[in-house]
């Protein structure tokens, strides 16, 4: 590939993944916020679980929170699943453009572990897949019912992934690499946990039966995760551009700190406001 083609790619495909995250972070935490910030109907409608109001452009709006029912669905929804779709595909892409493709320059260094550029690649695709299984593995189990202790654990296996990464690939990609991981958790937990049962409950209302609302339970269950991911995803992301950071030689301990500290920001962005 010629450099202006590859430079050009580079730049749309930046644009792209910048738009689309923007789109879908935006989308994630207003719905959090949404939940969060839901009140009782003052006229008491029975259809209505919650209600809030919000002003812009000098009209306000009413948002009503209704279950699906049969009978009672809208002529259409709107399904917010493109944004996580595009923003993964087009970062997953710059992955392999600026990080694959030149893996020797950006994801080695001699300094903190001699490797192939095939081991750093086989390492980057590897704690992809394998981080998701573990973690939603560990998600499907009883432990899922004590939220604090699976939290703990899902913490533990994002900070011994910190402390590895940092020991294995140069700085700047192990802080790459862990935005890319949780990352690629937010988009699997859209594809496989957060839509499907919506869809399922969508279906049951269409044919006239009774919905499971534990299912939407669950996809809030997966929704609630991703939001305390996102800011630290959105550190990770932008972390080569602070070199006394990704180069500091308690690394994977200043990262720790920024996860921790990112998914604290959560409940200020939630919550607070």
């Amino acid at each position: 590939m010629s450099a202006p083609i590859e430079e050009w790619l580079s730049v749309l495909l930046r644009w792209i993944h910048v738009i689309t995250a923007m789109m879908w972070i935006g989308d994630s935490l207003l719905f959090m916020w949404l939940d969060s910030h839901m009140y009782e109907d003052p006229e008491k409608r029975p259809y209505a679980s919650g209600i809030t109001w919000l002003i812009h452009g000098g009209s306000y709006y009413s948002v009503e929170k209704r279950p699906l029912k049969a009978g009672e669905l809208p002529p259409k929804l709107r399904w917010f699943w493109m944004e996580a779709t595009g923003t993964w595909i087009s970062g997953f892409l710059l992955l392999i453009m600026v990080y694959w493709l030149s893996a020797g320059s950006y994801m080695v260094d001699p300094g903190v572990r001699q490797l192939t550029s095939g081991q750093a690649i086989a390492i980057s695709l590897g704690s992809i897949v394998g981080s998701w299984l573990v973690y939603d593995m560990l998600w499907r189990t009883p432990l899922r019912h004590n939220t604090l202790l699976c939290g703990g654990l899902t913490l533990g296996l994002l900070f011994g992934l910190d402390w590895w990464l940092t020991h294995t690939l140069s700085g700047r990609a192990a802080f790459l690499q862990m935005g890319a991981i949780m990352a690629s958790l937010m988009a699997f937990n859209v594809w496989f946990h957060i839509i499907p049962p919506q869809r399922k409950m969508y279906q049951m209302a269409v044919a006239g039966g009774e919905v499971d609302y534990a299912l939407g339970k669950h996809a809030k269950y997966r929704s609630t995760h991703n939001t305390y991911f996102t800011l630290p995803v959105i550190f990770l992301m932008l972390s080569n551009h602070f070199s006394g950071i990704i180069g500091h030689q308690q690394n994977w301990l200043l990262m720790a700190l920024f996860i921790i500290f990112g998914a604290g920001m959560r409940h200020l962005a939630l919550v607070g406001l």
